[in-house]
């Protein structure tokens, strides 16, 4: 029994330094913050929240662009010929014009424009005509305000009010989102802390252990205790390797919570 104790004893030992070396490659020394920052960066649920405050933040803008002044600029050339019953048969007139318009509304619903046209009239063949080609210009403006639908400040402002509060609820959002992770990054940082110091314990209780089971085994060829009392101790140190392996084990669940926080 002392014998297969022994071995056990020996291949938990090859174990857990075969399993220092592996963790020992592998680890990364990193502070508190340090591990939030990471988080919070590599986190692909918060970057979500990132896009959709963009999104939200280029709704506001489309909303208030609606009330922004527009600049127009047209050009236009047709031509058309006289019809046989004309006294300018056979003349073809080509009228090239230009526009220029500046309009947009306002936050109460008025909608404006400020227009000016010229155009150039060509008539070829016309004998009736003192100026070929002639030149003609007008400047027109237009004021519309409803007074029913869509009537009011309020009204027009509407969508940029709903756009506005989408906005604050992304912002919201990401924010108790970015909240989450900080709390979780922490507690798995923490909880990876105390799984190691646990496993230091483990460790030392279990070196305790294989101490007192060398000090049975001495005082049993003694004669100063009865034979009974290795079992006590065998057992004692069962327990105490199982242990430190659970703990072991919580080390490397602790390490893999993180990781996954951290992506």
């Amino acid at each position: 029994m002392t014998n297969f104790i022994n071995r056990t004893a020996i291949l938990f030992g090859m174990f857990f330094f075969i399993a220092h070396a592996v963790f020992a490659a592998g680890a990364v020394e990193i502070r508190l913050k340090d591990a939030v920052s990471t988080a919070l960066k590599e986190n692909l649920s918060l970057a979500e929240e990132a896009l959709l405050i963009e999104a939200s933040r280029a709704n506001v803008t489309s909303a208030e662009g609606e009330f922004d002044p527009a600049l127009n600029f047209d050009v236009t050339n047709r031509s058309e010929k006289a019809g046989t019953l004309s006294l300018l048969s056979g003349s073809e007139t080509e009228t090239l014009g230009y526009g220029v318009s500046l309009g947009g509304k306002v936050k109460t619903g008025t909608t404006y424009e400020l227009r000016w046209a010229s155009e150039k009239v060509r008539r070829s063949e016309s004998p009736y005509l003192l100026i070929n080609p002639y030149y003609s210009s007008s400047l027109q403006a237009t004021v519309k305000q409803p007074v029913l639908k869509g009537f009011g400040y309020s009204v027009q402002k509407s969508r940029i009010d709903a756009a506005k509060g989408a906005l604050e609820i992304s912002r919201l959002k990401a924010g108790q989102r970015a909240m989450d992770i900080i709390n979780d990054t922490v507690k798995a940082y923490w909880d990876l802390y105390f799984a190691r110091e646990n496993h230091k314990v483990a460790g030392l209780s279990a070196a305790l252990a294989e101490s007192l089971l060398k000090e049975v085994e001495a005082r049993i060829k003694t004669g100063e205790l009865a034979p009974v009392e290795l079992f006590k101790a065998e057992a004692e140190l069962a327990l105490r390797e199982e242990k430190l392996l659970g703990a072991k084990k919580a080390v490397y669940d602790s390490e893999d919570a993180l990781r996954a926080l951290m992506n």
